[in-house]
């Protein structure tokens, strides 16, 4: 559990959350809960096989 008025316990989640919406609620128009499960599972296994080389 976090402390109140500490905002920096929950920023890796946030984060995360922040950026799913983004990419994927956000940008799609979503006519049922299948369909926002299913972009989710899109998003998320294009998410761990992208990886960038540099």
């Amino acid at each position: 559990m976090s402390r109140k008025g500490t905002p920096l316990d929950n920023a890796v989640i946030e984060s995360f959350h922040s950026i799913l919406k983004k990419e994927t609620i956000y940008n799609n128009i979503i006519k049922t809960k299948h369909d926002m499960i299913n972009l989710i599972h899109k998003w998320m296994n294009f998410k761990q096989t992208y990886r960038v080389e540099y």
